[in-house]
């Protein structure tokens, strides 16, 4: 019998039955800041990136839509 197929199924079953129903959490006020931090913080890193490489990006599209 090959389990390789099933390890999928398996996998799924298993989390479905064995994780809780209900966590009985809460979220303090800090953990929105801390997201909202890392979401700000992405956004300007690609900015910066993109900053960084314009020129090389620039020369990359004006040679695919120039030819």
């Amino acid at each position: 019998m090959n389990l390789r197929r099933y390890k999928p199924a398996i996998a799924i079953v298993l989390v479905v039955f064995f994780t809780p129903t209900f966590a009985h959490a809460y979220i303090d006020p800090g953990t929105l800041s801390v997201a909202l931090q890392a979401i700000v913080g992405a956004v300007v890193g690609v900015f910066i990136a993109v900053k960084m490489y314009w020129t090389k990006i620039r020369y990359f599209i004006k040679n695919i839509f120039g030819k």
